[in-house]
Order: structure tokens, then sequence, then C-alpha cells
């Protein structure tokens, strides 16, 4: 069962390619932006053909995944990231031209009103309905975490619908943060079946799962 397992992590990386091909269109973006416009302009029509695509994908894993996985394991979660995954900061970075800074962002997130992402709501709850826990872990600093509950809550999705929610204590780049995390959540017994966010440094190293990669056209978290 196991060498099945880590076969289908193999394919349905392979099969999230075709989701992200657009989230690496500001790859060469100067790293102390956090969003960088692409060029020419971002077709957000396309982008949100893209955002479906990519969840239609992941749906699809999750139902080869229930169907393939026999013995349950114990304890099983899926990790959402939040920013450009769950809800999304479009409204903020219009703001500034897309030129939006990491400070800029820091400093008004928690005050902001992102607005949901529906179909990683929908992807959220076929998770919990196929029998997995969901872990929030962010990059937003804790300092706004509360603030980010209240988001979204306003945003459809309540407290009760995740088993917890973890803000970057800003001791290390993001990603490090989120790896620390799903090594901690492992070792407390958690399988962690799928990660789902819009930035590869979230989808790599330990404990990661099968990956699901939603498009951003706008940033990359270095």
């Amino acid at each position: 069962m196991k060498k099945m397992y880590m076969w289908w992590q193999i394919m349905a990386k392979a099969l999230f390619c075709v989701g992200i091909v657009c989230a690496t269109v500001a790859s060469n973006a100067d790293t102390k932006h956090r969003s960088t416009t692409s060029q020419p302009p971002i077709d957000m029509q396309k982008y949100q053909r893209e955002i479906e695509g990519s969840v239609q994908l992941c749906q699809t894993a999750l139902a080869t995944w229930q169907a393939q996985t026999k013995d349950r394991p114990k304890k099983p979660i899926a990790v959402f990231d939040i920013d450009e995954t769950l809800l999304s900061n479009r409204k903020l970075m219009e703001k500034y031209d897309y030129q939006l800074t990491v400070e800029q962002f820091h400093a008004e997130v928690g005050n902001s009103k992102p607005t949901l992402i529906s179909e990683s709501r929908e992807l959220l709850e076929t998770m919990r309905s196929a029998g997995l826990g969901i872990v929030l872990i962010t990059g937003r600093k804790q300092g706004v975490c509360q603030q980010t509950v209240q988001q979204l809550k306003a945003n459809g999705i309540p407290q009760e619908a995740y088993l917890a929610i973890y803000c970057h204590n800003d001791l290390n780049k993001p990603a490090h943060y989120k790896e620390s995390v799903r090594q901690e959540l492992t070792k407390a017994g958690y399988t962690i079946v799928f990660s789902v966010s819009d930035q590869m440094g979230d989808l790599t190293g330990a404990d990661v799962g099968i990956a699901c990669q939603l498009p951003n056209p706008f940033y990359r978290v270095a």
C-alpha cells in the first residue's frame, strides 16, 4: 500500500504541472516586491480559468486517492495556504498598482478586505467531507492572526472549518516556517495527505503529501 501511495504522489504532482503554468509568470520579479505586474497585463479571465482548472485537477486527485486508499492513515489532514489560495488580495494589490512590497503587505493585510476564492473553499469543503482535517499555515505574521480568522469567517470559512491556523513567527523565511510546522504536525501523529497553495515553496520539502498548486500571476514569495 505504501508503494501505491508514493506512486500516486508522483503522478499527482505531474498532473498538477498542467494547472500551474501561469504560476511562474512573475518569476523574474524583483524580490523586494511581493507582487509585480506581468508583461503584458494580467489576463484576469485567463487567471480565473486557471484557478478552475487547477482546483478541478485537485478534486480529481482527491477522488482517486479515496478510491485507491483502502487503509486510511491516522489523523489525515490537508494543509492550506491562505493568500491567493483561499483569499484573494487583488484589492490591496490594485491599491498599489500591483507593486505591493512585503512591508506594505504586512502593514495593511490585517485591515484589508480580501475576497474569497470560491473554488478553493469548495475544495476545502470536499476534503472535509472526505474525512480530512484542515490545517491553515500562512506567511502572515502572528500579529494579524486574529484579524485573519475574522477575514476567513467573513468569507464563509468559520473556525469550525479547520483544526488550527498557524501564522508566521518571523524567525525565518515563510517556506521554512511552513515546513517546520508540517514536520511538527507529522510528529504529533497527523498524516498530511494534501498541501494546497499558490507558492511552489509551500509544496516542496518535507511532509507535503500530494501537492496542489493554484496559479498566481501576481507575485512569488522568496
